[in-house]
C-alpha cells in the first residue's frame, strides 16, 4: 500500500499546488497538505473502483480538493486568520511559558470598561459649572501647573486651588452618585 501512495506523491503535490492560494499556503506548508491529503486517500481508499489510472487521479483530485477546501475553510474564519496570531515569548530561564494578558495593552472587556468610565466621567464633568468644569480640565485632566490654571480661569493661585478642591469635592459626590445607579 506504500508504494501505491508514494507513486502518486507527485500528483498529489502537484494537485495541491495548483489548488492551494496564499491564505491557505500561510496557514499550512504545502508538504503538510500532501500528507493531509494522502493520510485522507488512505483512511477512504476502501470500497473505491480504481481500476484505471485515469479513475485513480481522478479520486486523488478529489480528495485532495476536500483537503485544501478544508484548509481554506478553516483558514477564512477570522478566529483563526494567521495575520491575527501571536507568537510567544520565548520562555524565561526555569522553563515556564506565562501568557500575561496586560503585556500587550487592555483586554477587549478592560478597553470597553475603560470606555465606559471615560463616558461615565464626561457625563459627569458635563454637569458641573463652567468654572468647575475648566478648572478639573486644566489641572486633573490636562496636568497642568497652578500658575497656567491660575492664568487660563483668571484667578489667583489660591483662588484657583480653592476652585479646584471644591469643583473636585462636587465631581466626585455626583460620580459616585451616577456609579451607584
Amino acid at each position: 500500500m506504500g508504494r501505491f501512495f508514494e507513486r502518486y506523491m507527485s500528483k498529489v503535490q502537484r494537485i495541491a499546488r495548483r489548488r492551494v492560494d496564499g491564505r491557505v499556503q500561510r496557514r499550512m506548508n504545502l508538504s503538510d497538505l500532501v500528507q493531509n491529503s494522502l493520510q485522507a486517500a488512505s483512511d477512504r481508499i476502501e470500497g473505491e473502483d480504481l481500476g484505471t489510472r485515469k479513475k485513480i487521479h481522478a479520486w486523488f483530485e478529489k480528495v485532495t480538493k476536500r483537503e485544501v477546501d478544508r484548509e481554506r475553510s478553516h483558514a477564512r474564519a477570522q478566529r483563526r486568520d494567521p495575520y491575527r496570531e501571536v507568537a510567544l515569548e520565548a520562555p524565561a530561564e526555569g522553563g515556564e511559558i506565562r501568557l500575561d494578558p496586560q503585556a500587550g495593552g487592555p483586554s477587549p472587556s478592560g478597553m470597553a470598561m475603560n470606555a465606559e468610565q471615560a463616558a461615565m466621567i464626561d457625563e459627569v464633568l458635563e454637569t458641573l459649572s463652567p468654572d468647575h468644569r475648566e478648572v478639573i480640565t486644566q489641572r486633573t485632566i490636562r496636568g497642568l501647573s497652578w500658575a497656567e490654571v491660575a492664568e487660563g480661569i483668571d484667578r489667583s493661585v489660591s483662588a484657583a486651588k480653592s476652585l479646584h478642591e471644591r469643583a473636585l469635592l462636587i465631581f466626585r459626590e455626583r460620580l459616585a452618585a451616577r456609579m451607584d445607579r
